[in-house]
This record gives structure tokens, sequence and C-alpha cells, in this order.
């Protein structure tokens, strides 16, 4: 109940031009709603063995996603073609049976995207009409008329809604049932504009078509989304908060804010806080160590059990956290900490490589000096090969121009030395 002056406030409206104008805004709204409705991306073909999109207008490419019971996940690049999905995989296996999801969007990336359901049965895609309603007989039930309170109603005791509920009706643990072909509930509200006044919808399960699920969906009427959805057959503790607001997909013990049981995707960035503001107890690191140490850890290929498929390069947190000492737990790897070590033994080996190439320069420069001197002591060496040649060149000469000399004993000239 509105009590005080926020009661005179949120009054609807009940003279005037305002409830005019508002209802025009509304008609527009819903107007502009069918007409972006009335242009989807592609229009479904439903076919027993296949789902087949028949685009619209050419977007360079297309991106087709599906997923589905038991894990099925299905992820379609298309060029040039109609997207399409056959339920019967390469390897034989069919489709399992319930709703499946597909999403369709440009590959670029830019643009809107457009969703769809459809259900499986015995392997194909059901294809159903509208149910019909048949007329009343003649002599039934004469047609309910709506009763009208003007003030508040207070029922003490259990209340069942909808017109499959029976005279005898039994209630035994809840307070309030909706039992009818269409279970929606929806919330108008006729504030006034400086108030909040977005309208909503609980929608449990589609009418009817093929394209109907089986889901409990919370609706914004104003801007015509689907915030949340969940699909029947959603395992037990998809969703899960505990008392002190930590988040779990897939487990009802999360363990930290959010506590994700399995793979996850992002497909955009990924940003996580590292301010200084937020750490505390700095400590230096020696980088040399941490390089050895790193050397020293144990690497290779590995599938995650739970996805045996998908191949993958690294530690395992258990060594990891054996030579660093990382992390909350053995169990876990903090990409953090994978990027902090990677960081450290980079900056160790340009460490390395600038006291490798200091000391390089240096017998570099030695090397030079000692070539210099070995140059001078050549070219001092050739010098003095070059005078004794011509010391030598002299001699030779003098020898030559000598007049020659008689020896009485043997009658034969001489030469005479000096």
């Amino acid at each position: 109940m509105i009590r005080g002056s926020d009661a005179q406030h949120r009054q609807p409206r009940q003279s005037g031009l305002r409830p005019v104008a508002r209802l025009l805004a509304v008609c527009l709204a819903v107007a502009w709603g069918h007409a972006v409705a009335a242009q989807p991306l592609a229009e479904p073909v439903w076919q027993p063995d296949r789902l087949v999109l028949q685009v619209a207008e050419p977007a360079g490419g297309w991106l087709l996603t599906v997923s589905g019971p038991e894990g099925f996940y299905a992820r379609r690049e298309f060029v040039d073609r109609q997207p399409q999905l056959p339920l019967l995989s390469e390897d034989g296996t069919a489709a399992a049976d319930g709703s499946y999801t597909w999403e369709l969007r440009a590959l670029s990336g830019d643009g809107p995207a457009q969703s769809g359901h459809f259900r499986v049965r015995d392997g194909a895609i059901v294809v159903s009409p509208a149910p019909e309603t048949e007329p009343a007989a003649a002599g039934g039930p004469l047609p309910l008329v709506p009763t009208v309170f003007a003030d508040d109603v207070i029922v003490q005791g259990e209340m069942c809604v909808g017109s499959a509920c029976a005279s005898d009706e039994n209630m035994p643990i809840e307070t309030l049932r909706l039992k009818a072909d269409n279970t929606w509930i929806r919330f108008e509200d006729n504030s006034l504009p400086t108030f909040p006044d977005t309208d909503w919808q609980l929608r449990v399960n589609d009418a009817s078509g093929v394209d109907g699920i089986e889901r409990f969906t919370i609706e914004e009427l104003t801007a015509m989304t689907k915030p949340l959805t969940i699909l029947a057959g959603a395992p037990d503790h998809s969703l899960w908060v505990d008392g002190s607001g930590r988040v779990g997909l897939g487990t009802a013990t999360p363990a930290v804010r959010l506590h994700v049981m399995g793979s996850a995707t992002i497909e955009g960035d990924f940003a996580v806080i590292s301010s200084r503001a937020v750490k505390q107890d700095f400590r230096p690191v020696d980088e040399a160590e941490i390089l050895q140490r790193l050397a020293e850890l144990q690497l290779g290929e590995w599938s995650l059990k739970a996805d045996p498929d998908s191949r993958h390069l690294g530690p395992v947190a258990e060594d990891f956290h054996q030579a660093f000492g990382l992390g909350r737990d053995p169990r876990h790897l903090s990409p953090a900490d994978v990027a902090g070590v990677a960081l450290a033994a980079v900056r160790g080996l340009q460490r390395l490589t600038d006291e490798g190439s200091a000391e390089l320069a240096r017998r570099l420069a030695d090397s030079e000096t000692e070539i210099a001197r070995l140059r001078h002591d050549r070219d001092e060496l050739a010098l003095r090969v070059s005078e004794l040649e011509r010391r030598l060149a002299e001699v030779a000469a003098e020898r030559q121009d000598a007049p020659a000399a008689t020896d009485p004993r043997a009658g034969s000239p001489t030469k005479s030395w000096r």
C-alpha cells in the first residue's frame, strides 16, 4: 500500500490532456516496436531436419549460434549463402529433444542481432499449428461476468486463478496458484511521468507455434526486451546467489564473487582491476630467480575432462603454485599471476641480454685495441724490413762495383773485400 504524500503524487491521472498524450505515446511506442519487428534480419523457415534462415539483405557474412539441451552449442559462419543448421551432425548423431535458441548477427559484429527458438521432438523440429478454440457447447456454463471491487480485497486462505481452476481445487502448500493455458502476469504502471513507470511482465511458456518454447521470462514491455529467460530443463543451481552476494553458475556453494563451474566464453574485452589503490604489501622480486624457476617449470599440452575436444598449453596449477607460491590455492591459476611471471621472466631475459651486450661490447673494444696494437707492430716491422732490404741492396751494389784482385798463387783474379 502507498501512504502519505507519496500516495498523493502517484495517483493515476483522471482527466485532462495528459492521459491522451500518454495514450498517444504508448501507441507510438507500440507502433515503433512493430515497425522494428517488421524488418527482421532473417525469416526462419522450419523444416523437419534443419533450421533455415532466409536473410533479408547481405551483410558480408552471417554468424549463427545455436544452444540447446545436454550442453549443445553450435557456431557457424556463412558467406554468400543462407544460414542454416542441420539437426543431424556430421557423425550421424541426431539432435536431442528439447528447446533450442538461435541467434543471428552480422560477422562484422555491427548492427543488431535476431534470436528465436524452436523445439525438437524425436529428432525433428516440431511444426505445430496454433491451437483452435472450440465454440462453447449449447447448454454449457454461462460466460463469466467480471466482478469489480472498489475497495481492498483480503483473502484469508489460498487462491486459484485461471480458467482451469476446479471448484474443489486442492492447494495443500501454495497460497496462490495460476492455472490456465497461458499463465502470464503483467505489471502496468500508471504513475505520473516524473515517477518510474516502466511496464513489466512475467511470461511462463509461449502460447503456441513452432517457435514456442518452455520458459520463464521477465519481459520489459516498455522497451520490448527480455532481459532474463530460464528455459525448461535447466539443471539445478544454474544460477545461485548466496547470502553473501556470491554468485554461482552451476554450483550452490560459490567460493568467490562469481564462481563458474565449467568453461566460459567472453566475446569482448576482459578487464580486471589492478590499481595501486587496491593493492598492499608490495615486495620486490628477483627476476633472475623467477626466470630460473620458470625454466624448471614443466609445460605441456592437455585437455579439460569437461571439454576433451579442446587442446590447451601451459602448466598445471599445482606445479605453478609450488614453483612461485602464488594464487588462492594449488588448484586454481590466476591470469594475473601467469602474466606477472611472464613479465618478470621477460625483464630477466632483458637484463641478461643487456648484461651480455655490455660484456660483448667490452670484449669488442678490447679486441679493437689489440687489433690496433697489432697493426702498429706490423707497420713498424714492415718499416724495419724495408730498411733492412734497402741496406742489403746497397751492400749487393757495392760488391758488384768493387775491382777484382789477382791471386799470385792461382793466377786468377779475386775480389777485394773491405
